[in-house]
């Protein structure tokens, strides 16, 4: 039910392009998320997020939006009015508001088209905008709803028991352990530019030393598991690799 659920609420289309002084993006992949502000939890915002690469709401709830993807993110406030854009692309992030106009509707679904009337300035820097978009809405609820596990049972679960054997191999510095445990990409990555070593995976999890093990999310094609600390969220990603549950990438955001 949940993996039906999940593909259902995540499927999203955009065309059109951004164009960041003279560079130009075009986007096919839509997503939609309806959550509390950040700064204002009293506040409702909406953020859209349009892609070149398959994006999933799921992303946008954890800021874990594929690096290697270009993507245009569009926010708006709790009266429905789009209120601010950024342009990702690699290491450049640029954001502003401004001359923004939106025609469509934020309902269950997010459909519409953004467009700049005169080109913005951010910052020296000149962004272009005419994308249309149409993405099913994913609230907190939704979300909450696709948990399968918390707290203790977060650390039990395959997810957990998963990560655990990555730490086992860490401590033993069992580097074959640990491929075990890892997706084939991440594998590849840990051989090719990390020098196979296990002081270098080590490095790349940034654990802290004390975490707490808080839920665990599954949906289509990937699960997640999320650990806490006082400052900041890791959230975990797992795949299925041959049946075989595998840790894909570990990111951590901090939390104010």
């Amino acid at each position: 039910m949940n993996l039906i659920f999940s593909f259902l609420m995540l499927a999203g289309t955009a065309s059109g392009s951004a164009t960041l002084d003279g560079f130009q993006l075009a986007y096919s992949h839509a997503a939609a998320v309806q959550q509390p502000n950040e700064f204002f939890p009293e506040r409702t915002e909406w953020l859209i997020v349009l892609s070149d690469l398959p994006v999933q709401a799921i992303d946008i709830r954890d800021e874990t939006v594929p690096f290697e993807a270009g993507y245009l993110e569009i926010r708006f406030d709790e009266k429905r009015a789009v209120c601010g854009v950024v342009f990702h692309k690699g290491f450049s992030e640029t954001g502003g508001g401004g001359d923004l106009k939106f025609s469509g509707t934020l309902q269950e679904t997010a459909k519409g088209k953004l467009t700049t009337g005169q080109p913005l300035d951010i910052m020296g820097s000149s962004l272009s905008i005419d994308v249309s978009f149409e993405a099913d809405i994913v609230t907190s609820a939704h979300f909450e709803k696709q948990m399968t596990a918390k707290g203790s049972k977060a650390e039990t679960s395959a997810q957990g028991k998963c990560f655990k054997s990555v730490l086992d191999a860490i401590k033993n510095e069992n580097i074959e352990l640990a491929r075990k445990a890892m997706s084939q990409s991440w594998e590849e990555t840990l051989a090719g530019e990390w020098g196979g070593g296990i002081s270098t995976l080590a490095y790349s999890l940034d654990l802290p030393e004390q975490f707490q093990y808080d839920a665990v999310w599954e949906g289509a094609g990937q699960s997640r598991l999320y650990l806490k600390t006082e400052d900041r969220i890791g959230t975990l990603i797992f795949l299925k690799e041959q049946d075989e549950l595998k840790l894909e990438s570990v990111n951590w955001r901090y939390t104010f």
